[in-house]
C-alpha cells in the first residue's frame, strides 16, 4: 500500500490514506487497524486507491514524523482519510476503529 504515492493519484480516483506505525505505534491500535486497510483493499481494491503511510522517518522515532504527518498536522495516529474522487476529504477516522466504522467512511467516497 505504498504505490502509488497520493499526488500521483488524488483527485482522480477515491483513496483511503491510513497514517500509522504497525510496529511503533504508542497505542497498539496501528497493527489491527492496518490489517482492517488490507481487508478493506481486497474487498474495494478495484474502486479505491489504498495508500499507508508510515509515521516515522525510516521508521525511526529519533528521526522525527515524516513529512506528510508534519502536513496534515497530526499529533497522534493512526488516522484514515477518505478522499473522493474529487479530491476532497469525505471522512476521516482517529484511533482505534473496526471493520464497519473503515467500510462506512469508504462508502462515503463511492
Amino acid at each position: 500500500m505504498h504505490e502509488p504515492s497520493f499526488d500521483q493519484v488524488v483527485g482522480k480516483t477515491p483513496v483511503a490514506l491510513l497514517f500509522a506505525t504497525p510496529q511503533l505505534c504508542q497505542s497498539r491500535v496501528c497493527g489491527p487497524v492496518t490489517d482492517i486497510a488490507l481487508q478493506m483493499k481486497a474487498k474495494y481494491g478495484d474502486k479505491v486507491e489504498f495508500i499507508h503511510q508510515e509515521v516515522y522517518e525510516d521508521n525511526d522515532p529519533q528521526q522525527g514524523l515524516r513529512r506528510p504527518l508534519q502536513d496534515f498536522r497530526l499529533p497522534t495516529e493512526p488516522w484514515l482519510f477518505v478522499v473522493g474522487a474529487d479530491g476532497r476529504v469525505t471522512a476521516r477516522l482517529e484511533g482505534s476503529f473496526g471493520l464497519r466504522a473503515f467500510d462506512d467512511a469508504l462508502q462515503t467516497a463511492l
